[in-house]
């Protein structure tokens, strides 16, 4: 059930994103809002640096190995 909600979430994630990429609108890009952007705080510059240090890696070998059981479950069916 655990690989099946996994596999729900990355399916959603790139439905999202191949919406996002095909959608031919542009970014209104106003001079105005420009200069009023408002400044990051210390907790959002915390939540990048934290995510900047993420060792992808691990991430990519436990999906890979998530997906290679998949696969073998499917192979048996």
């Amino acid at each position: 059930m655990k690989k099946f909600i996994i596999i729900i979430i990355i399916v959603a994630i790139a439905i999202a994103g191949f919406i996002m990429l095909s959608s031919d609108e542009q970014p209104v890009n106003d001079s105005a809002d420009m200069e009023q952007q408002i400044p990051r705080n210390d907790t959002a510059d915390k939540i990048i640096s934290d995510l900047d240090e993420i060792d992808t890696a691990d991430i990519e070998a436990e999906l890979d190995s998530e997906f290679n059981a998949i696969d073998a479950e499917l192979l048996n069916l």
